[in-house]
């Protein structure tokens, strides 16, 4: 009978201290990964202490009720409620970087991040949301009743701080980011203002078309390798550059529109500028008519050069001011689900906007319009229909799936879509006066074949990019480098001569010069970009920092 109330007794409690260290467990193996042999392996420490306590909790404890469990117990539900959404975003997208989490919550409307969040990662959520509660409970029931689990909240919470993107970039910025500097390099002394020493003869038309999510790695998946078939088509007819990283600053959409079209990243300073709001009152974000105009882009260059200018998409314009960023730098026009009439009505839509079946149609009327005109025009356009988690499909693509993902699937409608295009583009006699741009916009987030990806390797995905009508006779570059060397190098291919190959932060991939990526590597390009405050001034404060070459 004793043995019986004993084991009653004791039940609860190893339940609920497995459940609390499972779940402390997920959350650390997932932030330090966790290797083949504990030997080395950060998540080793973690592993025993857990394991020492949980053992622990199998013995009679005496029940703890003092006043103090409830200021700890606080804390701990307080640094958890804190890291929580960056959990949450990391296993829907696989990314905690700041930068993008803040773009995230600060440029599209809470009404829409719910939808997107409950349709599209309705399980994660739900995943997510028990581990928060089921944590909370059984810490609450916990420190009650083991005498020593004080001691492991208060550790945990420290933990939870720690951990917390937001907190671990304010107070433990990596040192390793002031590395490049202390070599007494300075970032503007890399940084150089578009001075263009010769303009192309002849100004050919530009399509330039940014594939939503659709990296170069997918040639080498087996999910993916027939899907991305067209692609590796283009690349063989035309000009590829086969080793484009991605760095900081450049891993979203909105980031690596700026990347490519601009030559810089997208550091956070472009999302809100706490110094310019306490100085003049005014918010610097995105929705600001003032788009960091005085850094020279793709949009103000062909613009004074007498090209017409138009951007095309299908989500709203204004989610991430996607629109703002073309309009603040010469475009003429921007299209999306906001500029048509009644939304509501039209049937080809997903989660984020029209489908890509629309928008081509879009662009191929405005290609046959254009075309009519005594003017060389640039159409720039973004795909929707290979976004995470698992594609938006059009009517015309067929809905099959390759190992329970419709990615492959999405790959390959985008494929036809584009394929298309080009037709059209001979059908109106237009090919041969016409550059078309292809380029993934960033590597992939988590989505229904991310463990292909994952598998894959982090240092050998690289981004899509390929140029068809360059007449260049080099078919195959491999030179390193990152989003920002896209638009010195889209510069030299319509046949500007750049001072010394070199654009903003970008340097072209045709020329000789060694680009930043290659200077330092794509992971220590990234630590600098990202904890460089001089350069955030530089983009964003051009008042205080007038001194850029």
């Amino acid at each position: 009978m004793k043995n019986k109330q004993l084991i009653l007794s004791t039940l609860p409690r190893v339940i609920c201290t497995y459940l609390f260290f499972a779940i402390l467990l997920r959350v650390i193996i997932n932030y330090f990964g966790f290797s083949k042999s504990l030997i080395g392996s950060n998540t080793t420490p973690f592993f025993f202490l857990f394991l020492i306590f949980f053992i622990l909790s199998f013995f009679p404890q005496k029940i703890n009720r003092s006043r103090r469990r409830h200021i700890i117990l606080f804390f701990y539900s307080l640094s958890i409620t804190l890291f929580y959404p960056f959990y949450f975003i990391d296993e829907a997208f696989g990314d905690t970087k700041l930068t993008s989490i803040l773009v995230t919550f600060t440029q599209m409307r809470f009404r829409d991040l719910l939808g997107i969040g409950l349709k599209d990662f309705f399980s994660e959520f739900i995943y997510c949301s028990l581990m928060f509660v089921i944590s909370i409970a059984s810490a609450n029931y916990l420190i009650s009743r083991l005498r020593f689990f004080k001691y492991i909240l208060i550790l945990t919470s420290f933990i939870f701080i720690v951990l917390n993107p937001l907190i671990n970039h304010m107070i433990f910025p990596t040192q390793e980011s002031y590395s490049y500097i202390s070599k007494g390099n300075n970032i503007e002394d890399v940084f150089h203002k578009v001075n263009l020493k010769k303009h192309p003869a002849v100004k050919k038309n530009i399509i330039h078309i940014y594939l939503e999510s659709v990296e170069r790695s997918y040639y080498y998946l087996p999910s993916t390798s027939n899907s991305f078939s067209y692609f590796s088509k283009l690349e063989n007819q035309g000009l590829s550059f086969t080793n484009i990283g991605q760095v900081y600053g450049t891993e979203y959409t909105g980031a690596g529109l700026v990347a490519s079209q601009c030559g810089v990243p997208l550091l956070p300073n472009g999302i809100f500028n706490i110094r310019k709001k306490l100085r003049s009152g005014v918010d610097k974000d995105f929705n600001s008519d003032d788009f960091m105009s005085h850094v020279t882009c793709l949009g103000d260059i062909l613009s004074s050069d007498g090209y017409h200018l138009e951007y095309l998409n299908g989500s709203d314009t204004n989610i991430f001011s996607k629109g703002r960023i073309f309009l603040s730098h010469g475009y003429n026009s921007v299209f999306g689900i906001n500029y048509i009439d009644n939304p509501d009505a039209e049937p080809r839509k997903n989660l984020w906007g029209l489908n890509d079946d629309f928008i081509f149609e879009k662009v191929e009327s405005r290609l046959e319009s254009l075309a009519k005109k005594d003017k060389p025009f640039a159409l720039t356009m973004l795909t929707i229909g290979t976004h995470g988690p698992d594609g938006f499909l059009d009517d015309e693509c067929n809905n099959y799936t390759i190992r329970g993902s419709h990615i492959p699937a999405a790959i390959e409608c985008t494929g036809n879509h584009i394929k298309n295009l080009m037709q059209k583009l001979h059908e109106i006699g237009v090919a041969e006066d016409t550059i078309v741009i292809i380029q993934s916009d960033h590597l992939a987030m988590k989505n229904t074949i991310y463990d292909e990806l994952k598998s894959f390797g982090k240092d050998r995905r690289r981004n899509f990019f390929t140029v068809i009508g360059s007449k260049k006779k080099i078919k195959k570059i491999n030179k390193l480098g990152s989003s920002v060397d896209i638009f010195p190098t889209i510069l030299e291919i319509l046949g500007y001569k750049l001072d010394d190959n070199t654009a903003n932060l970008g340097v072209s991939l045709l020329s000789n010069k060694k680009t930043l990526a290659e200077e330092l590597s794509l992971s220590e390009l990234s630590i600098v970009f990202e904890n460089s405050a001089r350069l955030q001034r530089l983009l964003w404060l051009p008042d205080e920092d007038d001194d850029i070459k």
